[in-house]
């Protein structure tokens, strides 16, 4: 989740995306405040993955620090991606119908299977789940994972794309054949975001030893 700055800090990043690239003595001349102060403020954002920084030299003496937006700092700013994704999708709906729809989540199933599934059904049961728990995380579904004898519990609290899903319910139907093929073990969904509820629950049913 990005950290959203405030006050000069986010005069700082408003700057820095406009320009490309500043140093703090000429972010201090912008902001009418000291280049130790503009360091400080700098020292935050760096540590919070919004700003990095480079070298440049200019002619003789010592290079000069170069602050820029990070990848992170980058998505502080407004995007608009689900509606852009939401637009495409209609558009697939109008000119090719449900059909159309379909392809797009088969290929998707297809082409995660061909990363992730060899690799993932190599492993034992408990251990598949817990890395597939973990290919989640990595796409921002903020998983917590719940053992049991029989049963493990995959509870995921962020839905990436639930606009997205709420505006196309068959996305939620794509994902739960896409984690039956690539755990290759019975799953079931009780709880969907999409639907209303807080969190997206899958039971995956463990086979006995």
């Amino acid at each position: 989740m990005a950290v959203q700055a405030t006050g000069t800090r986010a005069s700082i990043l408003g700057l820095l995306k406009r320009s490309g690239g500043m140093t703090a003595s000429d972010l201090g001349r912008e902001l009418g405040i000291s280049p130790m102060a503009a360091r400080q403020h700098l020292a935050v954002l760096e540590a919070e993955g919004l700003v990095e920084s480079s070298l440049r030299r200019s002619g003789v003496g010592r290079p000069s620090s170069v602050y820029r937006l990070s990848e992170k700092g980058q998505e502080t700013f407004p995007r608009l991606y689900d509606a852009f994704l939401i637009l495409v999708l209609k558009a697939v709906k109008d000119l090719y119908g449900r059909t159309g729809l379909q392809a797009i989540w088969d290929w998707r199933t297809e082409y995660t299977d061909r990363l992730h599934g060899p690799d993932l059904r190599q492993l034992p049961p408990r251990e598949r789940v817990k890395a597939l728990a973990g290919l989640q995380e990595q796409t921002g579904h903020m998983v917590e994972i719940q053992e049991g004898e029989d049963e493990m519990v995959i509870v995921e609290h962020n839905c990436p794309i639930a606009r997205v899903s709420r505006e196309f319910p068959e996305i939620c139907q794509g994902e739960l054949t896409l984690l039956r093929r690539l755990l290759d073990l019975p799953i079931t969904r009780d709880a969907c975001m999409a639907e209303g509820a807080d969190v997206c629950r899958y039971r995956v049913t463990l086979p006995r030893s």
